[in-house]
């Protein structure tokens, strides 16, 4: 999804007093990420909205366990890992959003269910 689809997506949430709004993206640790995170924040601000961000890891050997799995062929999510292998060797997708950009929850999800994690960051963020 690119960057300007997405902030318009989460400005309209928070501009017409959204609840909640959950998402995914995979942070790589470089200048145009954090510029997104920035931007993002800023573009909340006037609606009084906030974006709580959580960070779930698990190990490698989970992660290549994970991405063949049949679920993710549904989705068009990578099922290669392979493709995995040389994300994990030629990028920073394990990097962590700075703290001067936000406060981040990290999560290693390795060995929890989903709702255990998703109950995780509900208790650290108060929601």
């Amino acid at each position: 999804m690119n960057v300007t689809f997405r902030g318009e997506i989460y400005e309209a949430a928070a501009k017409n007093d959204l609840p909640g709004l959950i998402s995914t993206f995979t942070y790589y640790g470089d200048q145009k990420n954090d510029d997104f995170m920035k931007e993002l924040i800023e573009r909340l601000q006037p609606y009084n909205g906030a974006i709580y961000f959580a960070r779930l890891t698990c190990s490698e050997e989970e992660l290549r366990r994970r991405v063949i799995d049949e679920s993710r062929k549904k989705s068009y999510k990578m099922t290669s890992v392979e493709k995995l292998n040389e994300i994990l060797t030629t990028t920073k997708v394990q990097a962590v959003i700075p703290e001067v950009i936000a406060q981040t929850l990290t999560i290693d999800n390795t060995s929890i269910s989903p709702q255990a994690a998703a109950l995780m960051i509900k208790e650290f963020y108060k929601l």
